[in-house]
């Protein structure tokens, strides 16, 4: 019995497709695609699709100033394996939420606390965190 890993290659299947212009553009719709089926693989239930589009768009726009044809190919090769990662269950959840619960708004606190709160509300803002 001969055991091999298992891989996508994501990344030299979406390099031989001809005439696309705009791979950063192509790799974005190709992580969208496949977020409902990450929600439900790793069952994030406290996290929306549009929430996790969210997410992905603000990974991009970091990324946005970068214009050496040498980096944006790196930064190319390197989304194409995290999300073959992700498809393929190599990351745990908590690597997940890390990368989605970082870029989700997050509600503010409806009031603040200061010396005259009482401790009741120190320990309701405490478990609300």
């Amino acid at each position: 019995i001969k055991f091999t890993m298992t891989s996508l290659n994501l990344y030299s299947k979406a390099f031989k497709i001809p005439g696309i212009q705009n791979r950063s553009a192509q790799l974005y719709r190709a992580i969208c695609r496949e977020i409902p089926k990450v929600l439900l693989i790793y069952d994030v239930v406290n996290v929306g699709e549009q929430q996790a589009r969210t997410a992905v768009k603000s990974l991009f726009y970091e990324r946005a100033n970068a214009k050496d044809n040498g980096v944006l190919r790196h930064l190319l090769n390197f989304g194409y394996y995290e999300l073959e990662e992700t498809l393929l269950q190599h990351k745990q959840k908590h690597h997940l939420l890390a990368i989605l619960d970082t870029r989700v708004e997050k509600p503010s606190l409806s009031k603040d606390l200061n010396e005259n709160s009482t401790e009741e509300e120190h320990q309701a803002r405490w478990l609300e965190s």
